[in-house]
Formats: C-alpha cells, sequence, structure tokens
C-alpha cells in the first residue's frame, strides 16, 4: 500500500453502519462530480443524491470539504490495495530507482480508477485534492531528495522539493486528461527524465552519463487538440500569476 494512501487513516474504522452511511454520501458526492464542478455542488444536492437527512450530514461532516477529503482518501486507500508498489524488474533506468519510488505505484493506482481520478485531479478537477497529494508528496520528496544529496530532509530547499511535486502533478494532469498518450510505466519514465537530471543538479549531485530518455513518440501520442489543458489547475492561476495594475 503506498504511503500517501495509508496517510492519514486511522487503525480504529467506524463501525458498520456509520461507514455505510458515510460510503453513501461519498458516493453520492462523487457521482454528482461527473455531472458539474465541486463548486456547483451543494450540500442539498449531496444528501438528496444519498437520500439521507441534513442532520444525518451533519452528524457526520462539518462541510463538504470535509466530506470529499474524506471520501478521496477511502478512494486512494482502497485502489492502493489492489495494486502492486513495485517496479518491474525490467527497469530502464536502474540508476534511478532509489528515487521517487512512490511514482510508479501512485500512477498504477490512478490508472486502475481513471474516471474518479479525472473528476477530482485531473485539470477540471478540485483544488482540494490537488492541495491534499501535494502535501502528502513534500514529505516523501524531501526525504527522497535528502537521500539523494546525503542531507538532512530540513536541508533540502522548498524550491526543489516544490519543483518535483509540481512537475508530478503537472504530468499526472496531463495523463487524466488523456491517459491513451501513455501507460504507466511510461509516464513514470517521463517523470523521472524531467526532473531527476535538474533536482540533482540542484543539489549538486553528479549522475551517470547516459541519463534515461523518454519513450519514442510518447508526446506525440497527446491529441493536439487537447493541447490547452496541459496547465495549472483552474483555481491556481491567481498564486502563480500576478497581473500588474497600471496606475489611473
Amino acid at each position: 500500500m503506498s504511503a500517501l494512501a495509508t496517510r492519514g487513516h486511522s487503525v480504529r474504522r467506524p463501525d458498520r453502519r456509520v461507514r455505510k452511511t458515510r460510503r453513501a454520501l461519498g458516493d453520492a458526492l462523487f457521482g454528482l462530480l461527473t455531472e458539474k464542478r465541486y463548486e456547483a455542488i451543494t450540500v442539498q444536492d449531496v444528501i438528496d443524491r444519498a437520500d439521507v437527512s441534513r442532520s444525518t450530514f451533519y452528524a457526520h461532516f462539518v462541510d463538504k470539504d470535509e466530506l470529499f477529503l474524506d471520501a478521496f482518501r477511502d478512494i486512494r486507500h482502497d485502489s492502493a490495495q489492489a495494486r502492486p508498489s513495485d517496479h518491474p524488474s525490467a527497469e530502464p533506468f536502474g540508476w534511478s530507482i532509489g528515487m521517487f519510488r512512490w511514482s510508479l505505484g501512485l500512477l498504477g493506482e490512478f490508472s486502475s480508477a481513471g474516471d474518479v481520478y479525472r473528476t477530482t485531479v485531473g485539470s477540471q478537477g478540485c483544488l482540494l485534492a490537488v492541495e491534499e497529494m501535494e502535501r502528502e508528496l513534500e514529505d516523501l520528496v524531501r526525504q527522497d531528495l535528502a537521500r539523494l544529496a546525503s542531507m538532512r530532509p530540513d536541508r533540502v530547499p522548498d524550491i526543489v522539493v516544490g519543483f518535483v511535486v509540481r512537475a508530478f502533478m503537472c504530468i499526472l494532469t496531463w495523463w487524466l486528461d488523456a491517459p491513451e498518450s501513455g501507460s504507466p510505466e511510461e509516464v513514470d519514465q517521463m517523470f523521472r527524465v524531467l526532473t531527476v537530471p535538474g533536482a540533482a543538479a540542484a543539489l549538486g549531485v553528479a549522475i551517470p552519463s547516459d541519463p534515461p530518455v523518454l519513450p519514442t513518440g510518447l508526446l506525440a501520442r497527446r491529441p493536439e487538440s487537447r493541447a490547452a489543458r496541459f496547465s495549472i489547475p483552474q483555481g491556481r492561476i491567481k498564486e502563480h500569476i500576478r497581473i500588474p495594475v497600471e496606475d489611473a
């Protein structure tokens, strides 16, 4: 099971009736996500779909956001249990296998439940899901980079951690929008090709002279008409772009 999927789950689980109600509410919310954007969904929409009362909803969750995160973690927990976490033995770039071991397993998890993840983490997805994953990935990436550079995790520059995390999320969004673009193994290889050399250089770590290359034609498989969706998820743009305002 992936470190990401298990983090945040308590060992003790609610009793069967509580789990059934919470699952029904989560299923209702994710069903609605296939029909409209998260921001447009109300608590009333959820309880109508789940056929429960408003008091029942608030007995379990403070608000829609708490329900979403609970359901998202449950889905990831279930998906992670259903797939292997190790790389195939025919690893084409073994020199980098010690880094980012979570990548291929996480991509496999997303591949097995693609429709759900496309509605939550894809370019039209929910900002809460993106932020949840980024927080968890930051810890894993920091540990990986610390091992690579033989330094304490707190000495790894935040900008390098952020570079790797945002690169993975960007590639993930790209792939979820067009899963036919490549297999989890190919996308994992793309992630490593695009991030390992830069992260290593930033940390002053030498890498082999023959780093891996992208699978032939991988980028070309993406439908041209969808290229515009390879971008920062909606809702995050203001965090990255400041538009200057001229004085009147």
